[in-house]
């Protein structure tokens, strides 16, 4: 769960921080286990002398050949199980106990034909006792769906799988990283909360001014507010992004009724200048104030949006694991 701030909690830690912020999370790495890649080599020799022996086929295949590739099983399955030792992965683990069952299972019949589990858990294979089996012995364990040679393939994909996944596992790691503001751009951010905040508390004298019934404190403020809004809209940064063509947007489209509550806006320079209105209970300033602040009003709206984007665009808390909540709560 993201650590939450209010955007002047926010600033302030920054601040706090010698303008910097220290972020730390949890990041899925891929890391390769060496273990397992010599397991994995091993397992792709065996895999291969298994599927050798599958291909089994009564009458066809000679005795020499059968025992040519019994000895290269032997060799192969004991050179994984000693590769083996050193993995840790539990399911890789399973399923090379699932492949040493199926030999205990079998172990009266490979017994037949020369193969022996010791108690190490390594097989034998004796020449002499291959020699003496007879066909049909031969013939159980390598042919049929249910062969233990055929169970045996299954078993040996199924560790495969197993030690493919576990060489691509990805690991959680506590990463700390650390993100370095500018002083200035610090002091832009502030601003823009303060546009956030001017916006709120002009919308929420609007209902006053359209009475007509403000009295000199209020319309201090109101003046205050209005002045501070010109501050706001000459806030920049190279981190607002397109943020500041927006007010300049916003208040070309607004510019008769902003000079009518005494903010003028220059088309050439684009810049603007604010004038205190003397008469703030006249029907042209309630107009024009009820137009801009109105609750539903696009440019209050506006206003308090471009004012939280560019905030965003600057101080970026997503990346450092942040959620906002409003100053007000």
């Amino acid at each position: 769960m993201a650590i939450q701030y209010t955007s002047s909690q926010l600033l302030k830690k920054i601040s706090d921080n010698n303008y910097s912020y220290t972020s730390t999370f949890n990041k899925k790495i891929q890391e390769s286990d060496s273990n397992v890649e010599k397991l994995q080599k091993e397992v792709d020799v065996l895999k291969n002398d298994v599927r050798k022996m599958k291909k089994y086929s009564n009458g066809i295949a000679s005795k020499t050949m059968v025992e040519k590739n019994l000895k290269k099983f032997v060799k192969s399955y004991n050179s994984m199980k000693k590769a083996a030792g050193d993995v840790t992965d539990k399911d890789v683990k399973k399923q090379l106990e699932k492949l040493d069952d199926h030999i205990l299972k079998n172990e009266k019949d490979l017994k037949k034909i020369g193969i022996k589990k010791s108690l190490k858990g390594e097989i034998s294979f004796n020449e002499e006792k291959f020699k003496d089996a007879e066909n049909k012995d031969i013939y159980k364990l390598f042919t049929g769906r249910t062969s233990f040679i055929s169970i045996a393939n299954k078993l040996m994909n199924n560790v495969d799988k197993s030690t493919n996944s576990a060489q691509n596992k990805l690991i959680d790691h506590k990463i700390r990283k650390t993100t370095k503001y500018d002083i200035n751009d610090i002091t832009v951010a502030q601003g823009f909360i303060l546009g956030n905040e001017i916006a709120s508390t002009l919308t929420a004298y609007n209902g006053i001014v359209k009475d007509g019934i403000l009295n000199d404190n209020d319309m201090s403020d109101i003046d205050y507010d209005l002045k501070m809004l010109t501050f706001v809209y000459g806030l920049d940064s190279n981190d607002v992004g397109g943020q500041k063509e927006n007010f300049q947007k916003l208040f070309e489209t607004n510019k008769d009724d902003l000079a009518d509550v005494g903010i003028s806006y220059d088309e050439s320079s684009k810049a603007v200048h604010y004038n205190k209105v003397a008469d703030m209970n006249n029907d042209k300033f309630k107009q024009a104030y009820n137009k801009l602040f109105a609750e539903d009003s696009v440019f209050g709206k506006s206003i308090i949006e471009y004012s939280k984007n560019a905030f965003y665009n600057i101080i970026r808390p997503n990346s450092l694991g942040i959620s906002l909540i409003d100053e007000q709560l």
